[in-house]
C-alpha cells in the first residue's frame, strides 16, 4: 500500500505491535525512512524479523522526523503521556496515529467505520456475516484484529469495514468515512484519555470530515449520542437514528421484539430478533449499514439466524441442572456489564479486576436480578462500596474460588426454588490486567473453572 505523502520523509514509530508493524512496513515500502522503537525487547525482535528499521528513539533527535507514529493505547498527552511523546512535543515533531496515514491512501474505496463503547466487534462481525451471505466483497479491519495496513492495496470493488477504538479515533482529523456508526457512549478508558470529555470527543471523531452525502448512523438510546445526532443533523449531515427501545421515525429501531425499519417510503417489520441472542444494537446497526450497501431486508434477516455470537461476549459455556454459565469477560466497563445484568434472572454475578478510572456506582442500580455478587481483583473493595449494600457480596481471592462459590449457591437456589433457573455470570465491569493478560485469558480461566466444578459434580 503506497503512502506517497511520506516518500523520502523520516517517520519515527513508537510501539511495534501488529498495527504499527504493518503501518511501518507500508511507510518503508512507500519510500519513507522509518525509525522504529518499542520499549519491549520482544516486540523489537518481531519488528526486526519483519525488516523494520530499529532506532533507539531515546537517543534520537525527534526534531529530525516529520512525525511520530504512536501505537493505539500509548498515552500521548497529559500527565500519563509516554516520555517519548513528551519529547516529540517539545521537539516540534507532530504525533500521529494510523488514521492519519489512512487519510493519505491514494484512490477511492467504499469505507464503513464503526465505534461505540460496547458492541463494536460484534457489530462489525455481524455486518461481515451479512455481506458474505449477500455475496458482497469486503474486508474487516482495525480493532477487530486485522491491522488496517495489512492490506496491500485498497480496491474500489471492496467494502472496507473499520472497527475503531477511541485510541485510534483520537488521531482522526479528516477521514470522511462514507458510512460512520456510533453505537453508544458511556464512560470508559478515562485513565488513558484524561477525563470523560476527552474520551467522548475521541468517539465523536468518527464523523469528522464527513459530507452531506455520507451516512451517519447514531444511537438515540443515551443522552450523549442524542446530542451527537442533533449536532450532526443541525450541521446538514444525513443522520439515521437507531434505537433498541422503540421504533424511530425515519430510522431503525426495535419495538415489541421486532426490528422496525422506517427509513424508506414503505416500512419493514421483521420477525422476533430478541431470541437470536445477539446484542440488539448490533442487529440494528448491521441491518442499517447493510441496507445502505444495497442488501435487501429479506437477505439480511435470513442471514441473522446463522450468526454465531463471539467468544467472551455473553457466551454460554455450559448449562446443567437448571444453571447456565455465561462468559461475558469482554464486558470491561459499567455500560457493558449493565447490559448483561439486565438480560438474565436469578444472577450469581462474578465481577472485578483492575480499575480503568471509571465511576462504578451506577452498577448499584442494576442489582435487582442479582442474588449474590462475587468480587475479585484489585477493584473488589471499591466495587463492593459502589454497590452500596444493595446485594450480598463475597470477596474472592481468585477465579476458581469465585466460580466454585457461585456454582454452589446457584445450584442451591435451583433446588430450593422448584421450577426456577439461575445464571452464573462473569461480567467483570473492570479491566483484566491485575490478574490476567487480557479479557480472553480471563474468559478461558472462567470456562476452565466452570468445567472443573461440573466435573466434581460428575457432569
Amino acid at each position: 500500500m503506497l503512502l506517497r505523502h511520506y516518500e523520502s520523509k523520516r517517520v519515527a514509530v513508537l510501539g511495534l505491535g501488529a498495527a504499527n508493524r504493518a503501518a511501518a512496513h507500508a511507510l518503508q515500502v512507500s519510500g519513507a525512512e522509518v525509525w522504529g522503537w518499542d520499549d519491549d525487547a520482544g516486540a523489537r525482535a518481531k519488528a526486526q524479523k519483519n525488516n523494520i528499521n530499529l532506532v533507539d528513539l531515546y537517543q534520537a533527535n525527534l526534531s529530525e522526523c516529520s512525525a511520530l507514529l504512536v501505537s493505539p493505547g500509548i498515552p500521548h498527552r497529559g500527565a500519563r503521556a509516554h516520555a517519548l511523546a513528551r519529547r516529540a512535543q517539545a521537539d516540534g515533531c507532530p504525533i500521529i496515529g494510523e488514521l492519519v496515514l489512512l487519510d493519505h491512501i491514494e484512490g477511492t474505496y467504499k469505507s464503513v467505520a464503526i465505534t461505540g463503547t460496547n458492541g463494536k466487534t460484534t457489530t462489525v462481525s455481524l455486518l461481515g456475516h451479512i455481506l458474505t451471505h449477500a455475496g458482497i466483497k469486503h474486508r474487516l479491519l482495525g480493532n477487530i484484529g486485522t491491522p488496517i495496513f495489512a492490506e496491500e492495496t485498497f480496491q474500489d470493488d471492496t467494502v472496507y469495514v473499520f472497527e475503531l477504538s477511541s485510541f485510534q479515533l483520537d488521531f482522526a482529523h479528516k477521514q470522511g468515512f462514507a458510512v460512520a456508526v456510533l453505537l453508544n457512549m458511556a464512560s470508559d478508558h478515562v485513565s488513558h484519555h484524561g477525563d470523560e470529555g476527552a474520551y467522548y470527543r475521541a468517539k465523536e471523531q468518527i464523523f469528522v470530515g464527513g459530507s452531506r452525502e455520507d451516512d451517519a448512523f447514531v444511537s438515540v438510546d443515551d443522552a450523549l449520542c442524542c446530542r451527537v445526532a442533533e449536532a450532526l443533523s443541525s450541521g446538514g449531515r444525513h443522520v439515521i437514528k437507531m434505537s433498541t427501545q422503540r421504533a424511530v421515525a425515519g430510522g431503525i429501531g426495535i419495538e415489541d421484539g421486532k426490528l422496525v425499519d422506517l427509513t424508506g417510503e414503505s416500512s419493514f417489520v421483521s420477525q422476533d430478533v430478541v431470541g437470536l441472542g445477539v446484542p440488539l444494537m448490533s442487529v440494528v446497526a448491521a441491518y442499517g449499514v447493510a441496507r445502505t450497501l444495497g442488501v435487501s431486508s429479506e437477505t439480511i434477516m435470513a442471514s441473522l439466524s446463522s450468526f454465531v455470537v463471539l467468544a467472551h461476549r455473553l457466551e454460554v459455556v455450559a448449562s446443567c441442572g437448571g444453571v447456565t454459565y455465561i462468559n461475558d469477560s469482554k464486558a470491561t466497563n459499567v455500560h457493558a456489564c449493565q447490559y448483561a445484568l439486565a438480560r438474565y434472572d436469578a444472577l450469581f454475578w462474578i465481577a472485578g479486576g483492575s480499575s480503568k478510572g471509571e465511576d462504578l456506582t451506577p452498577l448499584g442500580e442494576s442489582m435487582a436480578r442479582v442474588r449474590h455478587a462475587f468480587l475479585m481483583g484489585e477493584s473488589a473493595l471499591s466495587l463492593k462500596e459502589a454497590l452500596g449494600g444493595r446485594v450480598d457480596v463475597t470477596v474472592c481471592a481468585d477465579m476458581a474460588g469465585a466460580v466454585a462459590l457461585a456454582h454452589r449457591q446457584a445450584r442451591a437456589f435451583v433446588e430450593e426454588k422448584a421450577g426456577r433457573t439461575a445464571t452464573v455470570l462473569l461480567s467483570p465491569a473492570c479491566a483484566s490486567f491485575d490478574q490476567f493478560g487480557d479479557y480472553k485469558e480471563r474468559g478461558r480461566v472462567f470456562t476452565q473453572a466452570v468445567k472443573a466444578v461440573l466435573a466434581q459434580d460428575g457432569v
